[in-house]
């Protein structure tokens, strides 16, 4: 799929939004530029064609990041134990197949929610497109979030309400 191929329409803050099925689920689609050059078009494009690739890398990126940073914050980890802390235990098992699902059961059941694309960006360590992965359902608010440069590599990952 192409940028020409996605709907994007106005949104009400000034940027521009579409929805796109993918895996079988719509994925939201929002891009924060009121004003879309060529450049940024193709290189959201270049995103959306790739989005099956970059979500294997995206993914493979929170099983990398389940480890404290120099910090000592963990997202993944944080995102993992609240939610088998607060959800409800039937709820639990009837997702993962055990109240105590390890990280990779856990993180295989999230799904890609949204991706949101940051053309003009002023340092080469901000995000150009965040992919933001949450719990299927109405289970919850909170999303894991991956970022990518413009070269599609991931950069940060945090966890977001």
């Amino acid at each position: 799929m192409s940028f020409d191929e996605v709907e994007f329409i106005p949104s009400a803050y000034g940027g521009w939004e579409a929805e796109i099925e993918f895996q079988g689920l719509m994925v939201a689609l929002a891009v924060d530029e009121a004003e879309l050059t060529g450049g940024a078009q193709e290189q959201i494009g270049r995103v959306v064609s790739d989005l099956e690739a970059l979500d294997r890398v995206a993914r493979t990126a929170l099983l990398d990041a389940n480890t404290d940073d120099e910090e000592g914050y963990d997202p993944v980890s944080l995102f993992i134990t609240h939610h088998l802390d607060e959800l409800d235990k039937n709820a639990v098992a009837t997702l993962f197949g055990s109240t105590t699902p390890s990280t990779q059961v856990f993180l295989a059941k999230l799904v890609l929610a949204a991706v949101s694309f940051h053309p003009e960006q002023d340092d080469e360590d901000e995000a150009f497109a965040t992919f933001d992965y949450t719990l299927p359902g109405e289970l919850t608010d909170y999303m894991l979030s991956v970022r990518f440069d413009g070269d599609s590599n991931p950069i940060d990952i945090d966890m977001e309400s």
